[in-house]
């Protein structure tokens, strides 16, 4: 295998073993590796990153992240849709240089 595919393997396999010990989810972010997720019942999931549009300035990005995670988690979203949620808030975020920027809910549906 290659680097990513070791490197989202030890994710996977550290954040399902971290959310069965603790009982509680685990979300792990990887930068331009994407974002893994677990439950304490075993499902391990990974939404990869978007795609990077020209210059990125990074400040902010996980910040946007736990944001929308906790908000999509808080509102009864799945795994999945949370980390995906996430990672468009961080594209949006990352976009925007020279400030730690903002997602609104236009910015993210703009990249469906």
């Amino acid at each position: 295998g290659n680097s990513f595919e070791a490197a989202g393997n030890f994710a996977a396999n550290s954040a399902g073993t971290l959310a069965h010990s603790t009982g509680q989810q685990v979300i792990i972010t990887q930068a331009e590796n994407g974002i893994t997720a677990a439950s304490p019942g075993g499902e391990v999931v990974h939404s990869a990153c978007l795609q990077v549009r020209g210059e990125i300035d990074i400040v902010g990005a996980g910040d946007a992240v736990m944001a929308n995670v906790t908000s999509a988690l808080a509102a009864k979203a799945d795994l999945t849709e949370a980390i995906d949620l996430a990672n468009r808030a961080a594209s949006v975020v990352i976009h925007k240089l020279g400030t730690t920027g903002t997602a609104s809910v236009e910015e993210m549906r703009d990249l469906l």
